[in-house]
């Protein structure tokens, strides 16, 4: 009897092995696949940001008028995407997308004057926030995201119009102020809330660094230096790149109608193309562009403004885009 009890207490701890190894296995792959479903979104949302988005079924957005920021809806370690339009004139300012069965997918579409507000990741829940309405108006809704869908659950109201507040369930049916309590808590209760994400320009360099996609600025090496070049033989005037820092540079420009210091410009993948934007005192904003052409470098600006910061000539304001050429002072001679 006592061996035939050893043998089977040998044979209870193999099976205990063996389920605790297999175990292992099943929650390290998990976690390979967990991360390399994080890695596949992330590039195939560089993909989608890359080309132009259509936006309300007909109107297509250009990348360069598109902001994106990356978080976690609901806690499964994949991102989602939430990306905005720069124009203001569409039906909708905000748009929140997922990585779902191998695509790109909007998942919600924010009205006008509303955006994304608290984010409950560990319930996969997140606010809809309606500011800047008539009369002072607010909206809260509350969104459960679950299955690759979005629903509603619960809405606050105020009315600016009658100083009244309206609480509704999931459904659209008023409900009182102690029922959507409840909803509440059952949606969100003790779970803690983060701030929607930071908003980044939909550039190369912005996708590269957030999206931790492969980057080419590397394989092209940045082709501007830190020197100073002359707008004109008589070396009154000039562009002057004080430092470089990876895909940063800080430019100063001293020209006839405006000087600009410490403007920070973004290089772009190919090393020899920057761009940067500032607001001047008149309030106007203006746009540059830096482009290495032999041993100088094109600067070309567009702004509405009456003042270039490029410019020199009186016919310059009647212009919303003009460009300018630095070089050494051996150029001119």
């Amino acid at each position: 009897m006592s061996r035939e009890k050893d043998f089977i207490r040998k044979i209870l701890i193999w099976i205990s092995v063996m389920t605790l190894t297999v175990s292992g296995i099943f929650q390290i792959n998990s976690q390979e696949v967990q991360a390399a479903s994080a890695s596949t979104a992330k590039k195939a949302y560089a993909a989608f940001l890359s080309k132009s988005v259509n936006w309300d079924g007909s109107t297509y957005i250009a990348p360069s008028n598109l902001k994106f920021g990356l978080t976690d809806i609901n806690n499964d370690s994949i991102p989602e995407l939430y990306v905005c339009t720069k124009k203001w004139n569409y039906n909708y300012d905000y748009k929140l997308y997922s990585y779902v069965n191998g695509k790109v997918k909007c998942i919600y579409s924010f009205d006008r004057y509303y955006k994304m507000g608290q984010i409950y990741a560990s319930k996969g829940v997140f606010v809809n926030v309606g500011t800047g309405l008539k009369y002072g108006s607010t909206v809260y809704t509350y969104l459960k995201y679950s299955g690759g869908k979005v629903s509603k659950k619960a809405e606050r109201l105020y009315s600016g119009y009658t100083g009244n507040t309206t609480y509704f369930n999931g459904t659209g049916k008023a409900i009182s102020f102690n029922s959507y309590k409840n909803i509440l808590q059952n949606l969100t209760g003790g779970a803690e809330y983060k701030k929607a994400p930071v908003l980044y320009d939909n550039t190369t360099a912005n996708r590269n660094a957030k999206l931790n996609t492969k980057t080419s600025v590397s394989q092209n090496p940045v082709k501007f230096k830190v020197k100073k070049l002359w707008a004109f033989s008589n070396g009154g005037f000039y562009l002057n790149i004080t430092s470089i820092s990876g895909n940063k540079m800080k430019v100063s420009i001293h020209m006839p109608k405006m000087d600009r210091n410490n403007i920070t410009a973004i290089i772009d993948s190919s090393g020899k193309k920057a761009t940067a934007k500032f607001t001047c005192s008149d309030g106007e904003r203006h746009t540059l562009t830096f482009v290495v052409s032999g041993n100088g470098i094109k600067v070309t600006e567009k702004s509405y403004c009456d003042q270039k910061l490029v410019g020199w000539s009186s016919a310059d304001k009647y212009e919303t885009t003009i460009t300018h050429g630095f070089y050494p002072q051996s150029h001119f001679y």
